[in-house]
């Protein structure tokens, strides 16, 4: 399959779905999830927005480190990656 195609099948998926869980690590280094509503760019980059009165704000600002899983059965995506604050 090519690149293309798989990006847009990607890209679609997650059009479908406006909720994630996203995965975090505390400054004690204990992994945190939580649901977070998402939208996807056309370059397959996601946003998601918290308070800073999150728990996953605060892990966040200690530990950029990521994990994002999208959908369920029959098909999901997942992430991991960096994830940079917004101004």
């Amino acid at each position: 399959m090519e690149d293309d195609t798989k990006k847009k099948i990607i890209f679609d998926l997650l059009n479908q779905n406006n909720l994630a869980v996203l995965s975090t690590v505390t400054p004690e280094n204990i992994s945190e999830s939580a649901v977070v509503e998402i939208s996807v760019c056309d370059n397959l980059e996601l946003i998601f927005d918290t308070l800073p009165s999150f728990r996953k704000y605060e892990n966040l600002k200690n530990n950029h480190n990521v994990s994002i899983v999208i959908g369920l059965e029959p098909a999901s995506v997942q992430y991991e990656g960096i994830a940079t604050e917004l101004a």
